[in-house]
C-alpha cells in the first residue's frame, strides 16, 4: 500500500469514528470533554440577532469542492467537448443562439456584465463539469438542474468556477444550499440501502444511457454529467468513510459528520479498487496543493483515477448514441472498476491528537451556525425572493416554496419577512401551487407574534388562488 507518510499514525484504540457513532450518547458532551466544557459553552450560549451578519462559515458541507468538479468533468470531457443546452436555456432565453442584439434587454444587459464563462454559458451551453458542480450540490436532482432558473444557473457558474463562500451560494439559492447539504446522503459511500454515491450515480446513469438509446444526445451527456456528481463524489477520502446516514439526523451528529470528514480528507484513506489499484485517496480541497507537499503525488493520483472514471461513464453515453437501439444497456460498468474501497474501514490515518484539533477548528468555525440556526438563513431567502421573477419562482417544486416560507417563519419575524412570504405566494400562484401552501401554512397563521402580520398573512393566503 503506498502512503504519503511512512510514520503513519496510529489510531486510538477507541476509534472516533466507532465510538461516535453510537447514538445512545451526546456528541455534544463527547466534544466537551475533547476541547473543553467552558469553550462549548459559550459557543452555545452565544446567541445573535436574527439578522445580525453572519460569518462564512462552511456550516458542515461535505463535498469535494465545486472547482474541484468542475475540473474533474472538463478534464475527463476534453477540451473538443461541445456545451450543453438545457430546458431552462429554451424556457427563459428561447433565442439564445441568435446573435445578443436581439435578445430581450435584460438578457443583453446580463451578457454584457458578465465574465468570459458567463456569455459562453448563456449563447452556448454548460460544460460537462459545470453540470457535475451545480448537480446534487445546488439542485437536488437532473430534473431540477434542468428546469432551473437561468438566471439562477448565470449567477452561479463563476461561483462554482472561482470558488465562494457559503455565504454567496446561500445567497444565489435562496438557503437551498445548505439545505441540500443538510440531507446529503447521497453523496456519500457509507449510506442506507439504495441511497450511496454509487447507488445513486448507477440509477442516474442508467436513466442517462436510456435517453440517448433514444436519441437523445446532447440530453443524454447533461444528464450523465449529473450523475457523474456521484461518481466523482466516491473518489472524496471524506465520503468513505462517514457513516452520514447515521450521523445526519441531529445537530451533535452533523458536528461529528464534520470532524471525520475533514479528518480523512486531510489524512487520507487507504483504498482499493476492483482493479487492483491501491493508493491513500484524499478529499476537499487538496488539488491545488503544492508539490512539496508529501501528499501532492498521491492526490494527483486519485485525481487521475476520478477523471478516468468520469471518462469511461461518459464514454457509455457515446457508445448507446453511436448504437441506438442496438445498444444494450450492461449489468456493470466499466467505471465502477475505478472507483476505490477503503482497503480498512476501520483504521484512521489519523490519532487522537490531530481529533482533538479537528474538533477544536470545526467548533470554533462552524458549532456556532450550526446551533443557532444558520441552515435557515432568513437573509439569503429574503434577497433571492427579491431578485427573484414571480414567473420563476412560481416554477420552483412547491417542496421548495414551502421551505423557504418556513424559513421566514422561523425566528423574530419582520416585515421584511412577510414581504418576501407574500412575493413568494405570488409565485405559488402563477404556478398553480397556492392550494398545497394554504394547506401547509393557514393552521400555521398563529405561529405570528404580531397580531397585524398574523392577520396580513391570512390576507395574503386568501389573495392568491
Amino acid at each position: 500500500m503506498q502512503t504519503h507518510d511512512t510514520n503513519q499514525k496510529a489510531a486510538p484504540k477507541t476509534s472516533p469514528l466507532i465510538r461516535e457513532t453510537s447514538p445512545s450518547v451526546s456528541g455534544l458532551q463527547r466534544m466537551q470533554s475533547v476541547i473543553g466544557n467552558r469553550a462549548i459553552t459559550r459557543m452555545i450560549q452565544k446567541k445573535r440577532d436574527h439578522h445580525a451578519p453572519r460569518a462564512p462559515v462552511a456550516n458542515t458541507i461535505q463535498r469535494f469542492d465545486s472547482p474541484e468538479h468542475v475540473d474533474l468533468g472538463d478534464s475527463a470531457a476534453g477540451s473538443g467537448a461541445g456545451f450543453m443546452i438545457i430546458n431552462a436555456h429554451r424556457r427563459d432565453l428561447p433565442n439564445y443562439a441568435d446573435a445578443v442584439t436581439t435578445w430581450p434587454e435584460t438578457w443583453q444587459r446580463l451578457y454584457n456584465d458578465g465574465n468570459a464563462q458567463q456569455k459562453r454559458m448563456l449563447s452556448r451551453g454548460l460544460s460537462y463539469g459545470e453540470i457535475i458542480a451545480l448537480s446534487g450540490d445546488f439542485y437536488e436532482d437532473w430534473n431540477r438542474l434542468n428546469n432551473a432558473s437561468l438566471r439562477e444557473i448565470y449567477t452561479l457558474i463563476p461561483l462554482i468556477r472561482d470558488g465562494a463562500t457559503t455565504a454567496q451560494l446561500e445567497s444565489a439559492t435562496g438557503g437551498r444550499y445548505l439545505a441540500l447539504a443538510a440531507r446529503n446522503e447521497t453523496h456519500f459511500s457509507h449510506a442506507s440501502a439504495g441511497h450511496s454515491n454509487m447507488e445513486t450515480w448507477r440509477q442516474m446513469h442508467i436513466q442517462a444511457l436510456t435517453a440517448a438509446v433514444a436519441g437523445g444526445g446532447d440530453t443524454a451527456y447533461a444528464m450523465n454529467a449529473a450523475a457523474d456528481h456521484f461518481l466523482t463524489d466516491a473518489f472524496s477520502s471524506g465520503h468513505m468513510r462517514v457513516q452520514r446516514d447515521q450521523l445526519m439526523t441531529s445537530t451533535s451528529g452533523n458536528v461529528q459528520s464534520k470532524i471525520l470528514h475533514d479528518l480523512d480528507n486531510q489524512h487520507g484513506v487507504d483504498v482499493a479498487n476492483p482493479r487492483g489499484d491501491t493508493w491513500t485517496a484524499y478529499g476537499d480541497e487538496t488539488f491545488d496543493l503544492p508539490t512539496t507537499d508529501p501528499r501532492h503525488a498521491m492526490v494527483q493520483r486519485n485525481r487521475a483515477l476520478a477523471i478516468e472514471a468520469v471518462r469511461l461513464s461518459r464514454q457509455d453515453v457515446t457508445d448507446a448514441i453511436a448504437q441506438g437501439t442496438r445498444y444494450v444497456i450492461p449489468s456493470s460498468f466499466a467505471a465502477e472498476q475505478i472507483v476505490p474501497v477503503p482497503v480498512d474501514p476501520s483504521a484512521s490515518r489519523w490519532g487522537a491528537t490531530d481529533y482533538a484539533e479537528t474538533a477544536a477548528e470545526v467548533a470554533g468555525n462552524e458549532l456556532p451556525g450550526i446551533v443557532t440556526g444558520a441552515f435557515t438563513d432568513d437573509d439569503a431567502v429574503r434577497e433571492w425572493a427579491a431578485n427573484t421573477d414571480v414567473a420563476t419562482i412560481g416554477r420552483q417544486p412547491t417542496d421548495e416554496l414551502i421551505r423557504m416560507i418556513n424559513v421566514l417563519m422561523g425566528g423574530w419575524i419582520s416585515d421584511d419577512d412577510i414581504d418576501a412570504m407574500e412575493k413568494i405566494c405570488q409565485g405559488a400562484s402563477a404556478g398553480g401551487k397556492m392550494a398545497a401552501i394554504r394547506a401547509e401554512f393557514e393552521p400555521r397563521a398563529t405561529e405570528f407574534t404580531s397580531i397585524g402580520q398574523r392577520t396580513r398573512f391570512r390576507v395574503i393566503l386568501s389573495r392568491y388562488p
